[in-house]
């Protein structure tokens, strides 16, 4: 596992742990799919929080298929990223825990949530460029290294 970001900021307020999932989505040709997210103008990789009574293989599943419209097949775990942050809209400290797949696209077409405001399909020079924060970039390095794998490259 990874541990990175940034420190706590507010020292006054307890620390809750919180776990995501998500996924690199690819399809044939290598390529992976990039999100942006429009409030931010930032790329990013489909995630989100795993649901009471869910496992974070489900999680990662059904955050993709919200966030994308794709159906996808996970195929492998590229690596799990800690981070802490808080968070000011609700006074918390997060200890977060992102578990990442990587995800074959099987089917489903291109619908993204309101929250973005664009999509790529990215080779990995691509991705490393556009992506903003570290922890996604290592995600996706590790991703583009199981792909060559599977591939036989």
């Amino acid at each position: 596992m990874v541990r990175a970001g940034r420190p706590r900021t507010d020292k006054e307020t307890p620390l809750v742990e919180a776990s995501s999932a998500g996924g690199v989505v690819f399809r044939p040709g290598g390529k992976v799919l990039l999100l942006r997210k429009g409030n931010e103008r930032r790329w990013c990789l489909p995630k989100g929080g795993v649901e009471e009574g869910e496992g974070p293989e489900d999680a990662a599943r059904r955050e993709i298929r919200e966030e994308t419209g794709l159906y996808c097949t996970l195929v492998g775990h590229v690596l799990d990223i800690r981070y802490q942050y808080y968070w000011p809209a609700e006074s918390v400290n997060y200890d977060k825990t992102v578990k990442y797949y990587l995800a074959e696209v099987v089917g489903g077409s291109v619908k993204l949530e309101p929250i973005f405001d664009g999509y790529r399909w990215c080779s990995e020079k691509e991705a490393l460029r556009l992506l903003h924060y570290e922890n996604d970039k290592r995600v996706v390095r590790r991703a583009f290294r199981r792909l060559r794998g599977m591939r036989g490259a």
